[in-house]
């Protein structure tokens, strides 16, 4: 007799980088027959259908914004949507009979509905910061600014809620008893982060079945050129605008006498129009206000990078060598494992350093002058990118196992 499939409730937060960091187990559910509902915001949708999940507004009805518009770090505002929203969105989710939770670590929610009503819940880890040892030292953040509605609402978590290690930041400390899941390969987690997130399995955070090719080419159309792309992604333009718009200018005007074709992409992020003329200065500098990065990646040669986890590993799955300039969070650690691993090459010696302009062609001489080490290199990491990928629909049957038995080893 063939096992019912199971009924899963999905949660993501707002940000794309943590939606595509959830959709490949998402994805995995649905591929193996179980009904999947995911609650996330609208602009998620399309994303959301081509996993083969519902999508359902969560935001829609129940704003972020409404009830905390003004606590740094913005994730935190997750903290005061969680005991504001909770039981309403409980009530909403028993409707659809749910037999697990499964949730990407910010979304601060969703362990809160699950234990409302009663349900295992399965934490997506989307970075190695997402552990409980990293909390104390985010109350050094110079960015916090906690509104009073944050503070009533971490005191709502732990009294009402009965959650003792309820603070500003449980965007980062989610783990779950049941089991964790971690959105890169094995070989990307430090053992001390391990212990932290144990019980953990490894999942990544590719699914190259969910990207659809697009087909008009970024780059020029020009022989013999180095082709540079060039993404900080979006979150890091909030806090650190003028760095980014500092580094990418350095890049614009060291790219002339490299013999590349750069492309910027600016994450949506609105600039001054004197700036974009200023990247814009030669005919090798492209600056686009969108790119479907998976597929600027299957062009490019070499791709320079704040290396969030998402944009690491599309990297490392398509074989191109980095040039590594991080900003916050984890991406320090990816970068520095990065380099290790000898994918990457710093930019800088030190986190937010202004980059020199001799740094830029320094850098991209170290990855043309070793093409083959680097291509080695790479494809054997690519390899353990397909082996996570690969092991995905075993973990999903082992926990849909656990859920139907109610044994969670």
């Amino acid at each position: 007799m063939t096992p019912r499939p199971l009924k899963v409730v999905a949660f993501t937060t707002p940000h794309t980088g943590h939606l595509m960091c959830l959709l490949p187990t998402v994805y995995a559910f649905t591929r193996a027959g179980h009904e999947v509902h995911m609650l996330g915001h609208v602009h998620q949708r399309a994303a959301i259908d081509r996993a083969g999940a519902q999508f359902v507004d969560l935001f829609g009805p129940h704003s972020i914004e409404d009830v905390d518009s003004t606590t740094h770090p913005v994730p935190c505002r997750h903290v005061t949507f969680a005991a504001t929203h909770a039981e309403s969105v409980a009530d909403d989710v028993a409707a659809l009979e749910p037999d697990l939770i499964v949730y990407e670590t910010f979304a601060v929610i969703a362990p809160v509905v699950a234990r409302l009503l009663g349900l295992p819940y399965v934490n997506v880890a989307t970075n190695q910061v997402c552990v409980p040892s990293v909390v104390p030292e985010m109350y050094l953040d110079p960015r916090l600014n906690l509104s009073d509605a944050c503070t009533a609402a971490v005191e709502r978590l732990r009294d009402v809620h009965g959650m003792p290690n309820a603070s500003p930041f449980l965007w980062l400390d989610g783990a779950s008893p049941w089991l964790n899941l971690y959105c890169e390969p094995e070989a990307f987690l430090p053992s001390s982060k391990r212990a932290e997130l144990a019980p953990c399995e490894f999942v990544g955070c590719l699914a190259p079945e969910l990207r659809a090719p697009v087909g008009e080419s970024l780059f020029p159309d020009r022989d013999g050129r180095t082709r540079v792309y060039v993404s900080f992604g979006t979150y890091v333009w909030v806090y650190f605008g003028s760095q980014v718009l500092a580094a990418l200018t350095v890049i614009a005007e060291a790219s002339p006498a490299l013999d590349v074709d750069v492309v910027i992409t600016l994450g949506g992020f609105p600039i001054p129009d004197d700036e974009r003329r200023r990247l814009t200065g030669c005919d090798c500098v492209t600056v686009v206000e969108f790119a479907d990065q998976w597929s600027a990646l299957e062009e490019a040669d070499i791709f320079i990078t704040h290396h969030g986890v998402n944009s690491t590993h599309e990297a490392i799955y398509q074989e191109v060598p980095m040039l590594s300039y991080p900003f916050l969070g984890d991406q320090p650690l990816v970068a520095a494992r990065c380099q290790e691993l000898g994918l990457a090459v710093p930019l800088t010696s030190a986190t937010l350093e202004a980059i020199e302009p001799s740094a830029v062609a320094r850098a991209i001489g170290r990855v043309l002058d070793d093409a083959s080490g680097f291509a080695d290199r790479l494809a054997h990491a690519r390899g353990w990118e397909e082996h996570t990928i690969a092991a995905r629909p075993a973990i999903v049957e082992r926990i849909a196992t656990m859920v139907r038995t109610d044994r969670w080893t």
